[in-house]
């Protein structure tokens, strides 16, 4: 009897960060410390990959603001059918990003389904966002697995 053993692989989206904003508000602010880590993934998993990961956000003064993440660099990448990582032996494999941790409301650019997190900053806020990489993609193949994105901050 011959025991197969489920392959796993790492992946990651990393995150390029963008301030922009108009000085007319009583502050300015500098984005930092982007990135998530889903860690491995199994393609034999009946359950989603879920992960959070982290935006560190230091203005002066008061500034509201939205935060919104571009869709990425993967082909086919939506914000409705999902993102996409690509690694492996040219493989992809599709996942998205979430202001809730729910996982109910798309993180992106408030295109095509997608909505921005409206914030308060005071200083420096450390703000989570979530990730997910939905169950059954079976046919991807092992590798490690990026995506880069682009956060922007709107005041």
């Amino acid at each position: 009897m011959q025991l197969l053993r489920p392959l796993m692989f790492p992946v990651t989206v990393l995150l390029m960060l963008y301030a922009s904003g108009v000085l007319a508000q009583d502050g300015k602010c500098v984005l930092s410390g982007g990135s998530l880590a889903f860690g491995p993934y199994n393609p034999g998993f009946t359950n989603h990959l879920d992960a959070t990961g982290t935006v560190t956000l230091q203005c002066s003064g008061t500034v509201r603001g939205q935060l919104g993440m571009s869709v990425g660099n993967g082909a086919g990448a939506s914000y409705a059918s999902g993102r996409v990582m690509t690694g492996g032996t040219s493989g992809s494999l599709r996942y998205n990003l979430f202001v809730d941790a729910a996982r109910t409301q798309v993180l992106g650019d408030g295109t095509g389904g997608s909505t921005h997190m409206n914030l308060t900053i005071r200083g420096t806020l450390t703000q989570a966002f979530w990730g997910r990489i939905p169950a059954g993609q079976s046919t991807v193949a092992t590798g490690f697995y990026s995506d880069t994105l682009i956060a922007t901050i709107s005041y």
